[in-house]
This record gives structure tokens, C-alpha cells and sequence, in this order.
């Protein structure tokens, strides 16, 4: 079997957590799926770099799944001063994204 890319993985990912959550579907669940939406039609356009901020429920869980799906690390799990605790991965495309949750 060929192995997947990175925003299949994320994608599958993300699509898994948005209906662990139905039929309650926040604002920023409802802004994630149309980034989803977005990074998929995005697929068939000519290689352009993107840089994504996303707020998830846990930072460090997500880092590690985005790893092990074949993203690299550009900033480990990290409390900012600003009360985030943030990390970046890059993925095969050379696309940013930025996982952040608030401290506390």
C-alpha cells in the first residue's frame, strides 16, 4: 500500500475529532473543518507553502500524532509568556502549522 502524505494523515485526523465532537459543533470547530476544506482543495494547485495557527484541546497529544504521521519539528511543546503553550511542525509540503491551546 503507498503511504499516505501528511495532509491525509491531518486530515484524517482532524475529520476523526470533529465527529468525536458532533453534534456540537464550536466556532473554531467550524473554522477548522473549512482550513481542512481549504488544505484539500489545495492539493491539486502548484507546490505553494501556507503557514496555519490552529488552537487545539492539547498541544502536546497533537504534536506527537503530527510527528508520527511524518511532520517535522520545528518548535517542541513550549509555554509562551503570553499564556499559550505552543509548538510547530512542518509537514512533507514545507507548510507551517502552528498548534497552540491556553495555559491554565
Amino acid at each position: 500500500m503507498a503511504e499516505r502524505s501528511i495532509i491525509d494523515q491531518l486530515d484524517d485526523a482532524v475529520t476523526g475529532l470533529l465527529e468525536q465532537r458532533e453534534p456540537v459543533m464550536t466556532e473554531s470547530d467550524r473554522e477548522l473543518t473549512e482550513l481542512v476544506t481549504v488544505a484539500r482543495e489545495l492539493r491539486g494547485l502548484p507546490s505553494e507553502q501556507f503557514r496555519a495557527y490552529l488552537y487545539v484541546e492539547d498541544v502536546d497529544a497533537t504534536y506527537k500524532q503530527a510527528l508520527s504521521a511524518g511532520a517535522t519539528s520545528a518548535l517542541e511543546p513550549t509555554d509562551q509568556p503570553y499564556g499559550d503553550r505552543s509548538a510547530w511542525v512542518n509537514d512533507e509540503f514545507g507548510n507551517v502549522w502552528y498548534l497552540s491551546s491556553l495555559l491554565g
